[in-house]
């Protein structure tokens, strides 16, 4: 792959928002010897608790964000030319959205490349929602230790397509990301086991493939 400027953009759970681009990320890792086709790394920050995927101004400014790191990328035209995107969980449906919006396009000159992309939505923001109603006590409390309640802004707006916590609008926006994301992504990667890693967070991630109805066992907690 031609080296190229590269920006990231995370997933859901950031409730801080930088208004410039940064150069380390302690939710990415040091990337510096692991990213040979990137001629420079930049990290979106932006908040991705208190605003859904679908947030019209989330959106956008993924869209500036992408814009900015590449000189051939335009303003104007609202084209992103010659820049490799990464995208993590819910970062795949904020440009995936965009996309679909039409607040931004991709250049032929760029590749999107998706990480655990949730284009159906997640099953553990329905359970998350559910425990969080209070009906069971040790629901509850589960939910506790793989998230909050009540339930997120944008946790809300990852409620499982045509599942009984999403909403006919919410569908129609995943059938748009998704189809964005079809034409879109040059190279895509998901997980097929939540056991993952050893880090602080992997009890957590196996408790949640444990206990959450994940439509298969393939997943990532």
């Amino acid at each position: 792959s031609t080296p190229r400027p590269c920006i990231f953009f995370h997933g859901l759970g950031s409730d801080t928002e930088e208004t410039t681009l940064q150069t380390s990320s302690d939710y990415f890792g040091d990337l510096s010897d692991s990213a040979p086709c990137c001629t420079s790394i930049k990290y979106a920050v932006l908040n991705t608790v208190d605003y859904a995927w679908t947030d019209a101004t989330l959106q956008q400014k993924v869209c500036n964000f992408a814009i900015s790191v590449s000189s051939t990328s335009s303003s104007s035209s609202k084209t992103i030319a010659d820049t490799i995107i990464v995208t993590h969980s819910m970062g795949g449906l904020m440009m995936g959205g965009a996309l679909a919006n039409s607040r931004c396009s991709l250049a032929s000159s760029s590749t999107w490349v998706s990480l655990s992309a949730p284009m159906t939505g997640s099953m553990g923001a329905d359970y998350l929602q559910n425990a969080c109603s209070g009906n069971n006590v040790f629901l509850q409390a589960v939910a506790n230790l793989i998230g909050q309640c009540p339930a997120n802004t944008a946790v809300v707006a990852l409620s499982y397509e045509d599942e009984s916590y999403s909403t006919t609008s919410l569908n129609s926006a995943y059938t748009a990301a998704q189809t964005s994301f079809r034409a879109n992504v040059g190279a895509a990667m998901c997980s097929d086991n939540y056991s993952g890693l050893l880090s602080l967070y992997q009890a957590v991630y196996i408790l949640a493939g444990t206990v959450i109805p994940h439509k298969s066992s393939e997943n990532d907690g």
